[in-house]
């Protein structure tokens, strides 16, 4: 029996709570629309696709944008697809999902645990969708399962929480159940839960949380015996970088630095941080004018504290309380980031305020 697992693909979510520009969040939605039309298509090779929860952003979508989505399974009729609604996406008596007309090969499941037996590949699918936006346990007990047949489990819970309001979920009692196979969705990571529980992660990185590969499960199941692959959906990738510019002498040293720690400029999105001690004669405004050159969303902060002639500083304010703060921390800031971080950012602060005690 072959499959395809992916969740939370968050379709239609407006990614503007994630600090793009208006512009790039829209063709970002384009985007993963499109990736997961692409993965869709592929599935057309397997027996059954498994959606783990948060297919659609619900509060942003609209009719038709789930009409737009059916159309998608109506192309893949031979593949049975599986939806177990999650926190984002879940299940009331007017969700859009019940709306308009589904596709033949689509299952819903209800809000209490379901079981759908495909006779001619001898294959169950189990499965549950959330019918409001909190569960802080779950809210079933895991079923007794026939060793004769190929059990799945398609759900949308938090395997790495004992407790929390997103249906913890024991990973000891799911590996004691049995499952050939588990899609499980809700955290964004793909990653294993054990040898047969798996989180597909999100489809597709949806803020600067998100880094590393995204995509989805694909595999082949049997009564005991399972392979699994990871595809990458190499969409665009969320790069958070900080960039210390203590000790850099010229905007060409430190444009030149923060360069060489982005992976594709021209594709990512960046949020790049200033961290450190600036030179008298450093703009960081110029330096982030270089780099948006060639870089496709540049997100900048600048973090940075003006470098100062600690010993000059010291002289004209020996006594003060400017003096004592440096004699304070200069020792340790000499080997400590932090502190050295610290002290420059306190300077800053001590010598914008005008402050100059006697």
């Amino acid at each position: 029996m072959r499959f395809v697992h992916v969740s939370d693909i968050h379709l239609f979510k407006s990614m503007e709570s994630g600090k793009l520009p208006s512009a790039a969040a829209s063709q970002y939605r384009r985007e993963i629309f499109a990736a997961f039309s692409e993965v869709v298509s592929r599935a057309k090779n397997a027996d059954v696709l498994l959606i783990s929860g948060d297919m659609v952003q619900m509060d942003c979508a609209r009719l038709s944008d789930i009409k737009r989505i059916y159309e998608l399974f109506e192309r893949i009729p031979d593949t049975k697809v599986f939806l177990s609604c999650g926190n984002h996406d879940y299940l009331t008596p007017g969700s859009l999902y019940l709306a308009t007309a589904r596709p033949e090969n689509l299952f819903i499941f209800p809000d209490s645990l379901t079981s759908v037996y495909l006779e001619d590949i001898n294959t169950r699918v189990w499965g549950f969708s959330w019918a409001r936006p909190v569960y802080d346990s779950m809210p079933f007990e895991l079923p007794e399962l026939n060793k004769n047949e190929i059990n799945l489990m398609c759900l949308h819970g938090d395997a790495l929480s004992a407790r929390g309001p997103y249906m913890p979920l024991d990973a000891k009692a799911f590996a004691r159940a049995g499952f050939d196979y588990a899609a499980l969705g809700h955290i964004h990571k793909p990653q294993r839960i054990n040898d047969s529980a798996f989180y597909a992660g999100s489809m597709a990185p949806l803020d600067f949380s998100e880094a590393g590969r995204h995509g989805f499960f694909s595999g082949e199941a049997d009564t005991g015996k399972l392979s699994v692959s990871f595809t990458p959906v190499a969409i665009r990738e969320f790069e958070d970088i900080a960039v210390d510019v203590t000790g850099m002498e010229s905007h060409a040293a430190i444009v030149e630095a923060a360069r060489e720690k982005i992976k594709d400029p021209s594709r990512d999105f960046v949020r790049m941080t200033f961290t450190g001690a600036r030179g008298e004669d450093i703009d960081i405004s110029e330096v982030e004018m270089s780099l948006g050159e060639d870089m496709y969303c540049p997100v900048f902060a600048d973090d940075t504290v003006a470098d100062y002639d600690l010993d000059s500083l010291f002289r004209e304010n020996e006594g003060n309380v400017i003096g004592l703060f440096i004699q304070e921390y200069r020792q340790k800031a000499e080997t400590d980031k932090t502190a050295r971080a610290a002290l420059y950012a306190g300077l800053d602060a001590l010598l914008s305020s005008g402050r100059n005690d006697s």
